[in-house]
């Protein structure tokens, strides 16, 4: 038996094709089912970067800088497993742009800034 559904997540409950909004729509508990699976299954991010006061952005909000992670002795906590997007800056360097999705496990980043042009450190 094929059903059709209409509505969008969160609008209410499916209907089938005659209109039934039973409790009982398979599509319905596979999406209930789907949601719980993810529901808690946070992902760490640690990162490690030079210079160790560039600041670390996740979805463009500021978490902090490279170093007080590292001395707070944690990571990033993500709760889900869609992309997120990282963004390592510090002044008078290149920024590093990445997208983690780590659902549920633990990552490590090692990131070393490039100097912008006429920025490099004599030796």
């Amino acid at each position: 038996m094929v059903a059709a559904f209409t509505g969008c997540a969160g609008t209410g409950p499916a209907k089938d094709a005659a209109g039934s909004t039973s409790g009982d729509v398979p599509a319905q508990r596979r999406a209930v089912e789907l949601l719980e699976q993810d529901a808690g299954r946070k992902g760490n991010v640690w990162i490690r970067c030079t210079p160790a006061e560039a600041v670390i952005l996740l979805e463009g909000v500021p978490q902090g800088t490279c170093g007080m992670l590292v001395e707070a002795g944690r990571g990033l906590t993500v709760t889900d497993r869609r992309l997120h997007r990282l963004e390592v800056k510090h002044r008078g360097f290149h920024p590093y742009v990445t997208y983690v999705a780590p659902g549920g496990t633990r990552a490590t980043l090692q990131v070393t800034l490039r100097p912008l042009a006429g920025q490099e450190k004599a030796p």
